[in-house]
């Protein structure tokens, strides 16, 4: 049952990428003409030119070796035309295996890397978090638990964050990098503040924002899992692995908010 469920998931994926091919290659071959296969706005343009071809076959030959290379080097463009696809595709109808497999695709390389006027390097991230419930002399309360990922070169502990890019809001691009370093997403809260720091590997001057992440899914698998691992910590633990000094900063701005609300409801509700 399990071999069949995954024959049928990845026949209906390989369906769905030829379709999304097709789409993008608008091929007419019935019409042997100059054609652009993308608008001028897009960063990869390529033309084909199929006169002196004197057959279908011979065309569609010749289409092959440039149909694959297309393919691959815009398989981010593909992801993102079947995102929205998949959104509208009840969950019953999408098997399980390919139901995250949009989502879960990382972005690479700093084409649409944002920058302020400035020259600095637009960063945003996420304290993710959770109540972890526990009961002590017969009391339950709630205790945070926060989200710390391995950093990718050197040791220590982080929170998630990275490039906001050009095409997408600043949540936008926190909940992206969370969802590609960590493998949690979930309702995204307050924006925690900014944070100004140079990076020691490229010698640039980074604006950093960071917002509070309610988590309420976790992914086995996620972009980054092969090179980091990810671990659930209490808040003074989270104050002593976080190795970079503004990330503590906005840790203790994390800390700072909750505090302030739970008193705030606390108080309401006395």
């Amino acid at each position: 049952t399990n071999r069949k469920q995954l024959f049928l998931s990845l026949s209906l994926l390989l369906l769905i990428l030829s379709l999304s091919l097709s789409y993008f290659l608008k091929i007419d071959y019935l019409q042997f003409e100059r054609r652009s296969l993308f608008d001028s706005n897009s960063y990869l343009v390529l033309n084909y030119w199929a006169s002196g071809t004197n057959s279908i076959e011979g065309f569609k030959t010749k289409m092959t070796g440039f149909s694959v290379s297309l393919f691959v080097s815009n398989l981010s463009n593909v992801a993102s035309y079947l995102s929205p696809i998949f959104e509208t595709i009840p969950s019953k109808v999408v098997p399980a295996q390919i139901e995250k497999v949009v989502s879960l695709v990382s972005r690479t390389g700093r084409d649409l890397q944002r920058y302020d006027t400035t020259g600095y390097r637009q960063v945003v991230g996420c304290v993710p978090y959770r109540y972890k419930k526990q009961e002590v002399n017969g009391v339950e309360s709630k205790e945070i638990e926060v989200l710390v990922i391995s950093a990718q070169k050197g040791k220590g502990m982080l929170l998630p964050k990275g490039g906001w890019e050009t095409d997408e809001s600043m949540e936008e691009a926190a909940l992206r990098e969370t969802i590609e370093e960590a493998g949690v997403t979930g309702e995204l809260e307050e924006k925690l503040g900014k944070w100004q720091y140079k990076s020691k590997r490229h010698n640039i001057i980074h604006d950093g924002y960071m917002f509070a992440l309610h988590v309420n899914e976790e992914y086995e698998r996620w972009p980054e899992a092969e090179f980091r691992q990810r671990k659930w910590v209490g808040l003074d633990e989270a104050r002593q692995v976080c190795q970079n000094w503004w990330m503590r900063e906005a840790l203790e701005a994390f800390i700072n908010l909750k505090c302030n609300t739970e008193i705030q409801v606390n108080e309401s509700g006395n």
